[in-house]
């Protein structure tokens, strides 16, 4: 598998759908299918999309990439675009932090509108407050590196914020300050920057020292 790609067309599960790229053994993966007594095919123009188990949907959109997801409009949607039938995601406004990702970064993510998804949902009043959201994750001379965006509405929403993860992070280091020098190491190295009505996170941390910060406190 060389990338996963998971995105959605809305609030609900059922119109998400996951791409995976790879180098796949069509014909062995085709014959797993055989073993489904649910099993069926429905045609779609030149693709053959394979559905079991009441929700399951997929399909080779070409012979290194599968498009799964929980129905078959949400696949036939992702094919759409493939072909030109339907706008991608190029025209969006998402595109623009998403360009800037180094190409060795190994997670990307990026949601269109936090507050839009946390409306309907019991959540603090301080999501519903955040556009945009931004995340990456790389690993560089031996250093993992972690940077999160938060697009809010205003400057004080942003400084708000801003205080609030501080708040979180001076709790951290009180928790662990008498036996703890690793995890201090690790906070501390969270920085955070305001820019406007953004905020950004950033973490620079020896990759091989987390690895051993995590292993020693599985508890967590």
């Amino acid at each position: 598998i060389k990338g996963i790609t998971i995105f959605g067309s809305g609030k609900d599960k059922q119109k998400a759908a996951v791409c995976i790229a790879g180098d796949f053994n069509k014909p062995f993966l085709l014959s797993l299918l055989d073993f489904e007594e649910t099993h069926k095919t429905l045609k779609y123009g030149k693709y053959t999309l394979h559905h079991w188990d009441r929700n399951h949907y997929a399909t080779f959109a070409t012979d290194k990439l599968i498009v799964a997801g929980e129905n078959d409009i949400t696949i036939k949607n992702v094919l759409d675009v493939f072909n030109g039938k339907r706008k991608n995601i190029r025209s969006s406004k998402m595109m623009a932090p998403l360009k800037d990702i180094p190409g060795d970064a190994f997670l990307r993510a990026v949601a269109n509108n936090v507050s839009s998804i946390a409306e309907n949902h019991k959540v603090p009043v301080m999501l519903k407050k955040m556009g945009m959201v931004f995340f990456m994750a790389l690993e560089k001379d031996k250093n993992l590196r972690l940077k999160l965006k938060l697009d809010t509405d205003s400057p004080q929403t942003a400084k708000n914020i801003e205080q609030l993860i501080n708040g979180f992070i001076a709790l951290g280091e009180l928790k662990v300050r008498n036996d703890e020098e690793e995890a201090i190491k690790l906070l501390e190295s969270i920085k955070i920057s305001l820019k406007g009505k953004t905020v950004q996170i950033d973490l620079s941390y020896p990759s091989k020292e987390l690895v051993n910060l995590m292993h020693k406190n599985r508890g967590w």
